[in-house]
Protein backbone atom coordinates (compact mmCIF):
# COMPACT_ATOMS: atom_id res chain seq x y z
CA UNK A 1 0.00 0.00 0.00
CA UNK A 2 1.48 3.15 -1.05
CA UNK A 3 2.26 5.81 1.55
CA UNK A 4 0.02 8.76 -0.42
CA UNK A 5 -3.05 5.83 -0.06
CA UNK A 6 -2.32 5.80 3.51
CA UNK A 7 -1.99 9.31 4.31
CA UNK A 8 -5.35 9.63 2.05
CA UNK A 9 -6.85 7.46 4.17
CA UNK A 10 -6.26 8.23 7.10
CA UNK A 11 -7.07 12.05 6.66
CA UNK A 12 -10.50 10.21 5.48
CA UNK A 13 -10.75 8.12 8.61
CA UNK A 14 -9.99 11.55 11.25
CA UNK A 15 -12.59 12.99 9.04
CA UNK A 16 -15.42 9.87 9.45
CA UNK A 17 -14.13 9.78 12.93
CA UNK A 18 -14.93 13.40 14.17
CA UNK A 19 -18.45 13.01 12.54
CA UNK A 20 -19.04 9.62 14.04
CA UNK A 21 -18.77 10.93 17.61
CA UNK A 22 -21.79 13.55 17.10
CA UNK A 23 -24.33 10.83 15.97
CA UNK A 24 -26.94 9.94 18.23
CA UNK A 25 -29.25 7.33 17.52
CA UNK A 26 -32.48 6.22 19.35
CA UNK A 27 -34.16 2.75 18.60
CA UNK A 28 -37.52 1.43 18.71
CA UNK A 29 -39.96 -0.80 16.64
CA UNK A 30 -42.51 -0.49 14.60
CA UNK A 31 -43.49 -0.49 10.42
CA UNK A 32 -42.15 0.56 7.59
CA UNK A 33 -40.30 3.59 7.81
CA UNK A 34 -39.89 2.71 11.13
CA UNK A 35 -40.04 5.46 14.54
CA UNK A 36 -36.47 5.12 14.79
CA UNK A 37 -35.93 5.61 10.96
CA UNK A 38 -36.45 8.94 8.49
CA UNK A 39 -35.70 10.15 5.01
CA UNK A 40 -32.88 12.48 4.87
CA UNK A 41 -33.24 16.36 5.45
CA UNK A 42 -32.13 18.52 1.93
CA UNK A 43 -33.30 16.11 -0.85
CA UNK A 44 -33.08 17.99 -3.71
CA UNK A 45 -29.54 18.49 -3.08
CA UNK A 46 -28.98 14.88 -4.08
CA UNK A 47 -29.70 12.14 -6.82
CA UNK A 48 -31.43 8.69 -6.00
CA UNK A 49 -31.14 5.49 -7.29
CA UNK A 50 -32.92 2.55 -6.52
CA UNK A 51 -31.03 -0.55 -6.66
CA UNK A 52 -32.12 -4.16 -6.50
CA UNK A 53 -29.63 -7.36 -5.70
CA UNK A 54 -30.65 -10.66 -5.43
CA UNK A 55 -29.18 -13.47 -2.86
CA UNK A 56 -29.19 -16.36 -5.13
CA UNK A 57 -28.40 -18.97 -2.81
CA UNK A 58 -31.60 -18.23 -1.23
CA UNK A 59 -33.66 -16.93 -3.75
CA UNK A 60 -34.62 -13.70 -2.12
CA UNK A 61 -34.58 -10.05 -3.95
CA UNK A 62 -33.37 -7.22 -2.25
CA UNK A 63 -33.88 -3.64 -2.60
CA UNK A 64 -31.95 -0.73 -1.45
CA UNK A 65 -31.37 3.38 -2.67
CA UNK A 66 -27.84 5.02 -3.68
CA UNK A 67 -28.00 8.42 -2.76
CA UNK A 68 -24.90 10.60 -4.43
CA UNK A 69 -23.91 13.86 -4.11
CA UNK A 70 -24.32 16.08 -7.52
CA UNK A 71 -21.24 16.92 -7.48
CA UNK A 72 -18.43 14.88 -8.34
CA UNK A 73 -17.46 12.15 -5.84
CA UNK A 74 -15.29 9.43 -5.63
CA UNK A 75 -16.30 7.24 -2.68
CA UNK A 76 -19.57 5.28 -1.79
CA UNK A 77 -20.17 4.01 2.04
CA UNK A 78 -23.02 0.73 2.44
CA UNK A 79 -24.06 1.25 5.75
CA UNK A 80 -25.14 -1.72 7.69
CA UNK A 81 -27.43 -2.19 10.42
CA UNK A 82 -27.41 -4.13 13.74
CA UNK A 83 -29.97 -6.25 15.37
CA UNK A 84 -33.33 -5.47 14.52
CA UNK A 85 -35.67 -4.47 11.69
CA UNK A 86 -33.85 -2.12 9.58
CA UNK A 87 -34.78 -0.03 6.17
CA UNK A 88 -33.13 1.85 3.71
CA UNK A 89 -33.98 5.15 6.35
CA UNK A 90 -31.95 3.79 9.23
CA UNK A 91 -29.11 6.18 10.10
CA UNK A 92 -30.43 8.81 8.26
CA UNK A 93 -28.11 11.03 10.44
CA UNK A 94 -24.61 9.38 9.42
CA UNK A 95 -25.88 9.34 6.07
CA UNK A 96 -26.67 13.16 6.00
CA UNK A 97 -23.34 13.81 7.16
CA UNK A 98 -21.42 11.47 4.76
CA UNK A 99 -23.09 13.01 2.06
CA UNK A 100 -22.57 16.43 2.64
CA UNK A 101 -18.50 15.19 2.28
CA UNK A 102 -19.64 14.55 -0.46
CA UNK A 103 -19.49 10.57 0.07
CA UNK A 104 -22.75 8.70 -1.47
CA UNK A 105 -24.14 6.16 0.74
CA UNK A 106 -26.18 3.15 -0.20
CA UNK A 107 -28.69 1.74 2.33
CA UNK A 108 -31.42 -1.29 1.70
CA UNK A 109 -34.00 -2.82 3.16
CA UNK A 110 -33.25 -6.33 5.77
CA UNK A 111 -34.77 -8.92 4.14
CA UNK A 112 -38.58 -9.66 5.08
CA UNK A 113 -38.72 -5.48 5.80
CA UNK A 114 -39.96 -2.99 3.25
CA UNK A 115 -39.17 -3.81 -0.45
CA UNK A 116 -36.87 -6.78 0.42
CA UNK A 117 -38.61 -10.06 -0.26
CA UNK A 118 -37.62 -13.57 2.53
CA UNK A 119 -38.68 -13.91 5.94
CA UNK A 120 -36.38 -11.70 8.55
CA UNK A 121 -33.60 -13.31 10.25
CA UNK A 122 -31.85 -11.84 13.40
CA UNK A 123 -28.94 -14.40 12.89
CA UNK A 124 -25.94 -12.80 11.82
CA UNK A 125 -25.10 -15.33 8.98
CA UNK A 126 -28.26 -14.16 7.06
CA UNK A 127 -27.18 -10.60 7.06
CA UNK A 128 -23.57 -11.81 5.99
CA UNK A 129 -24.89 -13.73 3.31
CA UNK A 130 -26.93 -10.57 1.61
CA UNK A 131 -24.36 -8.09 2.27
CA UNK A 132 -21.81 -10.38 0.16
CA UNK A 133 -24.63 -10.04 -2.80
CA UNK A 134 -24.95 -6.55 -2.04
CA UNK A 135 -21.16 -5.60 -2.44
CA UNK A 136 -21.13 -8.10 -5.45
CA UNK A 137 -24.08 -6.44 -7.37
CA UNK A 138 -22.64 -3.13 -6.67
CA UNK A 139 -19.21 -3.71 -8.06
CA UNK A 140 -20.92 -4.24 -11.09
CA UNK A 141 -23.43 -1.33 -11.13
CA UNK A 142 -22.44 1.21 -13.68
CA UNK A 143 -23.16 3.75 -10.51
CA UNK A 144 -20.30 2.17 -9.07
CA UNK A 145 -17.35 2.68 -11.74
CA UNK A 146 -14.23 3.86 -10.28
CA UNK A 147 -15.53 4.52 -7.25
CA UNK A 148 -13.96 3.19 -4.07
CA UNK A 149 -16.44 1.32 -1.82
CA UNK A 150 -16.42 1.38 1.82
CA UNK A 151 -18.83 -0.62 4.54
CA UNK A 152 -20.05 0.74 7.83
CA UNK A 153 -21.17 -1.71 9.96
CA UNK A 154 -22.56 -1.20 13.74
CA UNK A 155 -22.94 -4.25 15.97
CA UNK A 156 -24.00 -7.44 14.26
CA UNK A 157 -23.40 -5.61 10.86
CA UNK A 158 -20.06 -4.86 11.57
CA UNK A 159 -19.61 -8.82 12.42
CA UNK A 160 -21.14 -9.20 9.04
CA UNK A 161 -18.92 -6.59 6.85
CA UNK A 162 -15.54 -8.16 8.29
CA UNK A 163 -16.93 -11.54 8.02
CA UNK A 164 -16.92 -10.91 3.84
CA UNK A 165 -14.17 -8.47 3.32
CA UNK A 166 -11.45 -10.91 2.85
CA UNK A 167 -14.02 -12.31 -0.28
CA UNK A 168 -14.09 -8.53 -1.35
CA UNK A 169 -11.26 -7.42 -2.84
CA UNK A 170 -13.37 -4.61 -4.40
CA UNK A 171 -14.42 -3.16 -0.67
CA UNK A 172 -11.63 -0.77 0.00
CA UNK A 173 -12.16 0.32 3.50
CA UNK A 174 -13.86 -0.88 6.98
CA UNK A 175 -15.36 1.02 9.39
CA UNK A 176 -16.80 -1.07 12.26
CA UNK A 177 -19.00 0.36 15.07
CA UNK A 178 -19.72 -1.32 18.33
CA UNK A 179 -18.71 -4.75 16.81
CA UNK A 180 -18.26 -7.72 19.19
CA UNK A 181 -14.19 -8.91 18.05
CA UNK A 182 -15.26 -12.09 19.46
CA UNK A 183 -19.10 -12.84 20.13
CA UNK A 184 -18.81 -15.25 23.13
CA UNK A 185 -16.33 -13.85 24.65
CA UNK A 186 -18.50 -10.42 24.52
CA UNK A 187 -21.18 -12.36 26.13
CA UNK A 188 -19.00 -13.89 28.86
CA UNK A 189 -18.12 -10.37 29.39
CA UNK A 190 -21.37 -9.27 30.39
CA UNK A 191 -22.53 -11.86 32.57
CA UNK A 192 -21.82 -10.16 35.53
CA UNK A 193 -24.48 -6.94 34.01
CA UNK A 194 -27.13 -9.42 32.99
CA UNK A 195 -30.17 -9.41 35.32
CA UNK A 196 -30.97 -12.99 34.13
CA UNK A 197 -28.03 -14.61 35.68
CA UNK A 198 -28.06 -12.16 38.95
CA UNK A 199 -28.72 -14.05 42.27
CA UNK A 200 -28.50 -17.59 41.09
CA UNK A 201 -27.25 -20.73 42.78
CA UNK A 202 -23.31 -20.26 40.74
CA UNK A 203 -20.94 -17.65 40.75
CA UNK A 204 -20.12 -15.41 38.35
CA UNK A 205 -16.73 -17.62 37.79
CA UNK A 206 -18.78 -20.56 37.16
CA UNK A 207 -21.60 -19.31 34.60
CA UNK A 208 -17.96 -18.04 32.51
CA UNK A 209 -16.83 -21.38 32.97
CA UNK A 210 -19.83 -22.91 31.65
CA UNK A 211 -20.10 -20.20 28.74
CA UNK A 212 -16.33 -20.97 27.92
CA UNK A 213 -16.64 -24.69 27.69
CA UNK A 214 -20.52 -23.95 25.52
CA UNK A 215 -18.00 -21.32 23.30
CA UNK A 216 -15.79 -24.59 22.38
CA UNK A 217 -18.38 -26.63 21.84
CA UNK A 218 -20.02 -24.11 19.54
CA UNK A 219 -16.56 -23.87 17.36
CA UNK A 220 -15.82 -27.36 17.26
CA UNK A 221 -17.56 -27.22 13.72
CA UNK A 222 -19.97 -29.85 13.99
CA UNK A 223 -24.07 -29.99 12.78
CA UNK A 224 -25.75 -27.46 15.22
CA UNK A 225 -27.77 -30.62 16.81
CA UNK A 226 -24.44 -32.52 18.01
CA UNK A 227 -23.55 -29.31 19.21
CA UNK A 228 -26.60 -29.01 21.16
CA UNK A 229 -26.04 -32.62 22.02
CA UNK A 230 -22.39 -31.69 23.41
CA UNK A 231 -24.19 -28.63 25.46
CA UNK A 232 -26.67 -30.68 26.99
CA UNK A 233 -23.91 -33.25 28.30
CA UNK A 234 -21.36 -30.31 29.32
CA UNK A 235 -24.61 -28.82 31.57
CA UNK A 236 -25.44 -31.68 33.40
CA UNK A 237 -21.20 -32.67 33.86
CA UNK A 238 -21.05 -28.92 35.22
CA UNK A 239 -24.41 -29.28 37.57
CA UNK A 240 -26.32 -26.44 35.87
CA UNK A 241 -29.86 -26.01 35.53
CA UNK A 242 -31.13 -26.34 32.42
CA UNK A 243 -32.13 -22.49 32.42
CA UNK A 244 -28.75 -21.93 31.24
CA UNK A 245 -28.62 -24.19 28.72
CA UNK A 246 -32.28 -22.43 27.29
CA UNK A 247 -30.41 -19.14 27.34
CA UNK A 248 -27.25 -19.12 25.90
CA UNK A 249 -28.11 -21.87 23.34
CA UNK A 250 -30.36 -20.54 21.34
CA UNK A 251 -30.47 -20.88 17.21
CA UNK A 252 -29.74 -17.05 16.91
CA UNK A 253 -26.97 -17.25 19.47
CA UNK A 254 -25.13 -20.07 18.59
CA UNK A 255 -25.27 -18.31 15.08
CA UNK A 256 -23.70 -15.22 16.24
CA UNK A 257 -20.83 -17.07 18.30
CA UNK A 258 -20.57 -19.49 15.63
CA UNK A 259 -18.82 -17.02 13.53
CA UNK A 260 -15.45 -16.21 14.42
CA UNK A 261 -15.15 -13.01 13.48
CA UNK A 262 -11.87 -12.67 15.53
CA UNK A 263 -10.17 -15.22 13.22
CA UNK A 264 -11.15 -11.92 10.44
CA UNK A 265 -9.58 -9.26 12.10
CA UNK A 266 -6.36 -10.96 12.57
CA UNK A 267 -6.38 -11.41 8.75
CA UNK A 268 -7.71 -8.64 7.36
CA UNK A 269 -5.70 -6.46 5.15
CA UNK A 270 -7.75 -3.53 4.54
CA UNK A 271 -8.08 0.15 6.68
CA UNK A 272 -10.01 -0.50 9.40
CA UNK A 273 -11.54 2.19 11.89
CA UNK A 274 -12.61 0.19 14.99
CA UNK A 275 -14.72 2.77 17.31
CA UNK A 276 -16.59 1.92 20.34
CA UNK A 277 -18.29 3.56 22.99
CA UNK A 278 -16.26 3.40 26.09
CA UNK A 279 -19.75 3.16 28.07
CA UNK A 280 -21.06 0.55 25.99
CA UNK A 281 -23.65 -1.60 27.08
CA UNK A 282 -23.95 -4.31 25.50
CA UNK A 283 -19.88 -4.80 24.28
CA UNK A 284 -17.30 -4.59 26.53
CA UNK A 285 -15.19 -1.38 25.37
CA UNK A 286 -11.64 -1.99 26.99
CA UNK A 287 -11.55 -5.61 26.45
CA UNK A 288 -12.26 -5.22 22.67
CA UNK A 289 -9.74 -2.43 22.19
CA UNK A 290 -7.49 -4.82 24.10
CA UNK A 291 -8.24 -7.69 21.88
CA UNK A 292 -7.74 -5.92 18.52
CA UNK A 293 -4.24 -4.33 20.38
CA UNK A 294 -3.02 -7.49 21.21
CA UNK A 295 -4.23 -8.86 17.24
CA UNK A 296 -1.67 -6.06 16.39
CA UNK A 297 -2.94 -5.71 12.71
CA UNK A 298 -1.37 -2.73 11.36
CA UNK A 299 -4.63 -1.89 9.23
CA UNK A 300 -6.59 -1.66 12.07
CA UNK A 301 -7.10 1.94 13.90
CA UNK A 302 -8.93 1.32 17.18
CA UNK A 303 -10.89 4.21 18.95
CA UNK A 304 -12.72 4.37 22.46
CA UNK A 305 -15.26 7.44 22.37
CA UNK A 306 -15.37 9.01 25.71
CA UNK A 307 -19.20 8.90 27.56
CA UNK A 308 -20.44 6.94 24.59
CA UNK A 309 -23.16 4.18 24.60
CA UNK A 310 -23.82 1.40 22.38
CA UNK A 311 -25.86 3.69 19.98
CA UNK A 312 -23.57 5.86 19.94
CA UNK A 313 -25.54 8.51 22.49
CA UNK A 314 -23.93 10.11 25.17
CA UNK A 315 -24.09 8.27 28.57
CA UNK A 316 -24.50 11.35 31.36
Amino acid sequence: MGSKFVFKFQLYVKIIFLLITVLSFSFLNAQNIFEYEREIVNKEKYDFQEIEFENIEENIKLSGTLITPKSNFDKIVIIVSGSGKDTRYAHSKLAEKLLENNIAVYRYDERGVGKSNGKHSRKVTSLKNDLDYCVKHLFQSEATKNKQIGVIGHSLGGMASIAIAANNPQIDYLIQMATPVNAGDSFKDRISKIEIFKNRDKTIEEIQKLIDTFNLIIHSGKSLSKIKKDCEKARRKLKFSKDYYNIYLRDQMIDFVRLDTELFYKQNDKPLLYIIGEMDELVNANNNALKLQMINNKFIDVKVLKKLRSLFNYQF
